[in-house]
């Protein structure tokens, strides 16, 4: 039976939060597919080749990058669900009447709860 094979190449950089060396890893799976990835030798931070984190590492610099990265890209969309929010508020209220609201502010409560949960899912690495 095949078994996951790991090769360790260095990529050239260095890691941004604690200046250790950033390896290519490369793993043969069993299946035939190869998983490439970018890891740091001191504090095992790892990345996709396309830079999304796939596991923090140890180190407090860690931590610190991976809120501040996570924030950055969640800002832009927090700002455009708002103002999406606001604009269906108003054409709500202007073309279906005050009354309207009364069917939309379930559905809008319906939609945080659901949106919470989905997060914090994401969060705690539930799904």
């Amino acid at each position: 039976m095949f078994e996951t094979r790991t090769t360790w190449e260095d990529s050239g950089h260095d890691c941004d939060h604690c200046g250790g060396e950033v390896l290519r890893r490369t793993e043969a799976l069993p299946n035939g597919t190869m998983d490439v990835s970018f890891q740091c030798r001191d504090c095992n931070c790892r990345w996709t080749v396309k830079g999304k984190w796939l596991q923090v590492g140890n180190g407090r610099s860690c931590q610190t990058a991976y809120r501040q990265n996570k924030s950055e890209g969640s800002q832009y969309s927090r700002r455009l669900f708002m103002i999406l929010g606001v604009a269906l508020l108003l054409a709500a209220a202007r073309f279906g009447g005050i009354g309207a609201l009364r069917y939309l502010l379930p559905l809008a409560v319906i939609g945080l709860i659901v949106w919470t949960a989905l997060r914090l899912g994401r969060e705690y690495h539930l799904w």
